[in-house]
């Protein structure tokens, strides 16, 4: 579901981190006897949500400079991408007529042409179109009653990502079918933490991270040059840790439908949406998915929320490492890449 879906792990380290002994996503203990250096961080609120960004590594004065150019890029990239900003490259796009070609910015067209990929490669189980179906099944929510057959169809005809047309040349998107919404929720947070986080290193930045409601960019190691330990949320026990992962420069993002639900007629239904049969998916409990940049971890998680087990494939080709949590019978059971293990490795896994 594009634009509710959950960031399940990470957004609650701040309730999980006295599991830890630390505050959230503060420096672990090092084993070296230097003190490390000072961190500096400042959350603000930006799109629907709360943007943390945390730099090492400078002093006060540098850091509050380098601050000050992350989040003006947090809103630069907003103003560019929300469907609810009517002069966005987004709003612009979904009010022209089909057939229409609209000039977006670079950045548009990046998060676009990353959004195009992952469509492709999910066979449009990731689909940032979506939003027609995932409005017909919250009002379903509120009202208590399955949407109709025909009512279902119906917001169906309006999905489909392949109608939109990117032109990398021109800088132009053209939508072909009327009524075709696009809605970038699933994959903006992510793209803009790693956006942001480029800014930070291009001031030199080793040292940090941007969060982005839960997508998360880590920079380089920890202050004390070890990985950076992050957390994901346990499904059975909200608000505790199941497990426990250590990265250097890669994107964190988890999602859940374990939070975010409906009931209807006395059977839980998640809040995401699988485009490709207009219905609520039945995948997984839970995705935490790892990539080296944010835009990729945000969709793909999205994606792997609907396909399951059946996306391994698709997201072994993709170069993401994922983790999934299926919830059967009262019990988690996890199924996860080959690659994921390596990030519960303490420093020893071979990140770059």
């Amino acid at each position: 579901m594009s634009s509710t879906r959950y960031r399940a792990g990470l957004a609650v380290l701040a309730a999980a981190s006295l599991a830890f002994g630390i505050s959230y996503f503060r420096a672990i203990g090092s084993k070296c006897s230097a003190q490390p250096a000072k961190r500096f961080e400042r959350t603000v609120e930006a799109m629907d949500t709360f943007v943390t960004v945390s730099v090492s590594g400078v002093d006060e004065a540098a850091a509050a400079e380098t601050m000050d150019a992350a989040f003006a890029e947090v809103e630069r990239l907003e103003a560019l991408l929300s469907r609810f900003e009517p002069d966005s490259d987004i709003s612009m796009l979904n009010f022209a007529s089909p057939g229409e070609a609209v000039k977006v910015s670079p950045a548009t067209l990046a998060v676009l042409c990353e959004a195009a990929r992952v469509s492709d490669l999910s066979d449009g189980a990731f689909d940032v179109t979506v939003g027609p179906l995932v409005a017909l099944w919250r009002e379903a929510g509120k009202s208590g009653a399955l949407p109709a057959d025909e009512d279902i169809d119906a917001a169906r005809e309006k999905v489909s990502f392949k109608d939109v047309s990117l032109d990398a040349e021109s800088n132009t998107v053209t939508s072909a079918r009327e009524g075709l919404v696009v809605d970038l929720s699933a994959v903006a947070k992510g793209f803009v933490a790693e956006r942001a986080a480029v800014v930070l290193i291009r001031r030199g930045i080793t040292s940090g991270f941007v969060d982005a409601g839960g997508d998360v960019m880590f920079i380089g190691s920890n202050a004390d040059g070890r990985p950076w330990r992050t957390g994901i949320e346990d499904p059975l026990k909200p608000g505790t840790v199941a497990d426990t992962l250590y990265v250097r420069n890669r994107a964190v993002v988890t999602s859940g439908n374990y939070r975010r639900f409906c009931t209807i007629d006395g059977k839980r239904y998640s809040h995401i949406i699988d485009p490709r049969t207009g219905r609520p998916s039945q995948g997984p409990a839970g995705v935490t998915v790892i990539a080296p940049g944010g835009a990729a971890a945000d969709a793909w998680a999205t994606a792997l929320s609907v396909l399951g087990k059946d996306g391994a494939d698709a997201a072994r080709r993709a170069g993401v490492e994922f983790l999934m949590y299926f919830v059967e019978d009262g019990e988690i059971n996890r199924f996860e890449s080959e690659g994921f293990a390596a990030f519960r490795k303490d420093g020893t896994n071979d990140q770059r």
